[in-house]
Protein backbone atom coordinates (compact mmCIF):
# COMPACT_ATOMS: atom_id res chain seq x y z
CA UNK A 1 0.00 0.00 0.00
CA UNK A 2 1.63 3.13 -1.23
CA UNK A 3 -0.67 5.33 0.43
CA UNK A 4 0.73 4.82 4.19
CA UNK A 5 4.13 5.45 3.33
CA UNK A 6 2.76 9.06 1.86
CA UNK A 7 0.50 9.42 4.26
CA UNK A 8 3.50 9.66 6.82
CA UNK A 9 5.73 11.89 5.20
CA UNK A 10 2.63 14.26 4.54
CA UNK A 11 2.01 14.49 8.00
CA UNK A 12 6.04 14.77 8.93
CA UNK A 13 6.16 17.70 6.72
CA UNK A 14 2.71 19.49 7.38
CA UNK A 15 3.71 19.21 11.41
CA UNK A 16 7.34 20.81 10.42
CA UNK A 17 5.46 23.86 8.50
CA UNK A 18 3.04 23.91 11.58
CA UNK A 19 6.06 23.82 14.44
CA UNK A 20 8.34 25.98 12.89
CA UNK A 21 5.49 28.71 12.07
CA UNK A 22 4.51 28.46 15.90
CA UNK A 23 1.25 27.17 15.50
CA UNK A 24 -0.98 25.18 17.90
CA UNK A 25 -2.22 22.31 15.16
CA UNK A 26 -3.32 22.08 11.35
CA UNK A 27 -6.36 22.71 10.44
CA UNK A 28 -6.22 22.00 6.98
CA UNK A 29 -3.99 20.36 4.26
CA UNK A 30 -4.31 20.17 0.89
CA UNK A 31 -2.35 17.92 -1.28
CA UNK A 32 -2.00 17.25 -5.05
CA UNK A 33 -2.16 13.39 -6.38
CA UNK A 34 0.22 13.64 -10.30
CA UNK A 35 -2.00 12.65 -12.81
CA UNK A 36 -0.49 9.08 -13.32
CA UNK A 37 0.18 8.57 -9.75
CA UNK A 38 -1.71 5.54 -8.38
CA UNK A 39 -2.89 6.83 -4.82
CA UNK A 40 -6.34 6.38 -4.08
CA UNK A 41 -7.44 9.57 -2.58
CA UNK A 42 -9.69 8.19 0.00
CA UNK A 43 -7.04 5.88 1.23
CA UNK A 44 -4.70 8.38 1.13
CA UNK A 45 -6.75 10.88 3.43
CA UNK A 46 -7.88 8.03 5.58
CA UNK A 47 -3.81 6.93 6.08
CA UNK A 48 -2.78 10.88 6.64
CA UNK A 49 -5.69 10.63 9.83
CA UNK A 50 -4.44 7.48 11.34
CA UNK A 51 -0.56 8.78 10.52
CA UNK A 52 -1.89 12.27 12.32
CA UNK A 53 -2.90 10.77 15.44
CA UNK A 54 -1.66 12.44 18.37
CA UNK A 55 0.23 14.98 16.28
CA UNK A 56 0.23 18.66 15.59
CA UNK A 57 -1.99 17.32 12.48
CA UNK A 58 -4.69 15.57 14.40
CA UNK A 59 -7.96 16.53 13.34
CA UNK A 60 -6.87 18.40 9.98
CA UNK A 61 -8.93 18.62 7.00
CA UNK A 62 -7.18 17.14 4.20
CA UNK A 63 -8.06 17.62 1.07
CA UNK A 64 -6.83 15.79 -1.82
CA UNK A 65 -6.81 17.42 -5.78
CA UNK A 66 -5.82 14.89 -8.54
CA UNK A 67 -3.97 16.79 -11.29
CA UNK A 68 -5.66 15.84 -14.58
CA UNK A 69 -3.01 15.24 -17.40
CA UNK A 70 -4.31 17.07 -21.09
CA UNK A 71 -5.18 14.58 -23.43
CA UNK A 72 -2.80 13.34 -26.00
CA UNK A 73 -0.09 14.27 -23.23
CA UNK A 74 2.74 11.74 -22.49
CA UNK A 75 3.32 11.59 -18.68
CA UNK A 76 6.34 12.57 -17.22
CA UNK A 77 8.19 11.73 -13.94
CA UNK A 78 6.19 14.91 -12.33
CA UNK A 79 2.63 13.40 -13.04
CA UNK A 80 3.33 10.36 -10.31
CA UNK A 81 4.10 12.71 -7.61
CA UNK A 82 2.01 13.47 -4.56
CA UNK A 83 2.85 16.97 -3.03
CA UNK A 84 2.01 18.71 -0.14
CA UNK A 85 0.27 21.77 -1.93
CA UNK A 86 -0.37 24.04 1.69
CA UNK A 87 -1.29 23.90 5.06
CA UNK A 88 -3.77 25.94 6.85
CA UNK A 89 -2.95 26.63 10.65
CA UNK A 90 -4.11 27.75 13.96
CA UNK A 91 -2.45 29.96 16.04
Amino acid sequence: MHERGVAADLVRSAGVVAVEQGAARVRVMRVEIGAASHIDAESLAAQVSWHARGTIVEGAEVIVERRVLPLGATPTRDDERVMLLSVDLEE
